[in-house]
């Protein structure tokens, strides 16, 4: 973590402020063998960096800093970040279009079955309603 936080350029106290602890909370983490991934993560996204790239078992956190906020330091790093922004996209997108493709055969599936049933109701045989029998006494 130490070393996320000098690589960012932002100050520790900045740092801490943006994970909801102070500075000296900041020091207290970073001499912790074992840090909680919870807290971990707080650091991830006050420093928009990923730490599941050093700790793939760490769960995925979600940048909760809007966008806009986000300035990358060298064109690199803008390079990398619109790439991931990208892979992302293709990622989603690709949900998308298969879920289009099964609501739409859904659908298709729908439209026959009621074209059937219009056409030949005496086929099909309704579901049982669900009455209550009187009870004996």
């Amino acid at each position: 973590m130490k070393a996320a936080v000098k690589k960012s350029g932002q100050k520790v106290d900045i740092v801490a402020k943006k994970a909801g602890y102070r500075r000296s909370t900041y020091y207290n983490h970073i001499r912790e063998p074992e840090l909680g991934w919870e807290k971990l993560e707080k650091y991830g996204i006050a420093l928009q960096y990923d730490f599941t790239e050093d700790i793939p078992e760490m769960n995925k956190h979600i940048l909760q800093d809007a966008p806009a906020k986000y300035t990358p330091r060298t064109f690199e790093e803008a390079i990398r970040q619109l790439d991931k922004v990208r892979n992302k996209f293709d990622q989603l997108n690709e949900k998308y279009i298969q879920l289009i493709e099964e609501h739409n055969e859904l659908h298709n599936k729908f439209d026959q079955f009621r074209d059937d049933y219009i056409q030949h109701p005496k086929t099909h045989k309704a579901a049982p309603l669900n009455k209550k029998s009187p009870e004996k006494s």
